[in-house]
């Protein structure tokens, strides 16, 4: 997946020509950029506010904000997600190889940098 691969007609693009499409929206105002980090770490009630404010700018009682925080605070549970392995911040790195850290590098290191996941390219 992180270099990308064909298969017959179907071609599926790495990580960074695929994340290269979605990039532009991060710099739209009109959009809203989260990170499964934010949802899961400290700053959950403030991402969750953004959610909603979101979705529903005209929403301006703080008691019905905080009413809605709580549902979604209750929801967020990635230890009981199908979609996450462990719903653990980080814990990708425990899988990495040194071949897959210099492919990863070398491949992705530019994009993990511009999504604030690393600050330069000497990780791991």
């Amino acid at each position: 997946m992180i270099e990308g691969f064909q298969d017959g007609n179907y071609r599926r693009p790495g990580i960074t020509e695929w994340y290269e499409r979605f990039m532009r929206w991060s710099k739209d105002e009109g959009a809203l950029v989260l990170k499964f980090e934010d949802l899961v770490g400290s700053n959950r009630k403030n991402e969750c506010e953004r959610i909603i404010k979101y979705l529903m700018p005209n929403v301006k009682l703080q008691s019905d904000i905080l009413s809605l925080i709580n549902v979604m605070e209750e929801n967020i549970k990635p230890e009981n997600s199908l979609t996450f392995r462990q719903g653990k911040v980080g814990c990708w790195r425990d899988e990495f190889d040194e071949e897959l850290k210099r492919i990863t590098k070398e491949l992705c290191g530019p994009l993990l940098i511009d999504l604030g996941y690393e600050t330069t390219n000497r990780w791991l």
